[in-house]
């Protein structure tokens, strides 16, 4: 079971941000889910055993909308038990309801990341990094509530 997530759940997806490698307090993470929009979700699977977080891009360029997956993350001791297919599959549901065309995910060209590559390409998704490029640049001066979280080794998810 798949539920949106409520200010209430503020340490459970902290403890499931640290696995992801994006620590922060039971405080930031509430003060995060509380500045989330109408174009925002964050999925919590049962148990806490893991979380989608989600944004709905408009396309102006293009039309339409895709929604980008911001955070997908399960539980260490829950993996290989079908929550991340929950998560997903809830996500597309949600993609649905937004008008989405495309659903977008980035993860880190890391090894401990492998295993979520695969799962992706599994799932439907194709690694289109031949033929974009992605460029991230500090904004000076941005407060910490608003600069995105960095994992500690690298800047991409």
């Amino acid at each position: 079971m798949v539920r949106s997530a409520e200010p209430g759940d503020a340490a459970a997806i902290a403890r499931l941000l640290d696995q992801l490698g994006y620590p922060a307090s039971d405080d930031e993470v509430r003060a995060r889910l509380g500045s989330l929009g109408a174009d925002d979700l964050v999925l919590l699977a049962d148990d806490d055993a893991g979380l989608a977080a989600l944004h709905r891009v408009p396309l102006i360029a293009e039309g339409g909308a895709l929604m980008r997956i911001t955070a997908l993350v399960v539980c260490a001791d829950k993996r290989g038990r079908g929550v991340a297919r929950a998560l997903l599959d809830a996500s597309e549901d949600t993609a649905r309801r937004w008008e989405c065309s495309l659903i977008e995910v980035s993860s880190g060209r890391r090894p401990e990341r492998e295993s979520a590559h695969s799962f992706y390409r599994a799932a439907g998704f194709t690694d289109t990094s031949q033929r974009s490029v992605r460029y991230w640049k500090p904004v000076v001066n941005a407060t910490a509530s608003t600069k995105p979280a960095r994992s500690r080794s690298s800047p991409a998810g």
